[in-house]
């Protein structure tokens, strides 16, 4: 999280969760599979998250999930990632 927080330039909390990646197979895209995946996963948490992503899918799942992009994009293994956060 302490990496996480120094690259995007946002602080947050050191015991915050990350809401892991979340892949939908090609064939199954475009049935909004990943914000059922998401809703699903938020039901089981109350608090802040955070989640990282390249993914313009992902970026408009977690929007529809109620997470803010904060910070400043950094450069990933392979592609730049943005930091989103959300508050419960």
């Amino acid at each position: 999280v302490a990496d996480i927080a120094a690259k995007s330039g946002v602080d947050f909390p050191p015991e915050t969760l990350e809401l892991g990646y979340v892949a939908v197979a090609p064939e199954h895209r475009g049935h909004h599979l990943s914000d059922c995946i998401v809703k699903a996963l938020l039901k089981q948490h109350k608090g802040q998250l955070f989640a990282t992503t390249y993914s313009e899918y992902m970026k408009d799942t977690l929007i529809r999930a109620d997470f803010r992009s904060g910070g400043k994009e950094w450069k990933g293994r392979k592609f730049m990632l943005s930091l989103w956060l959300r508050e419960e």
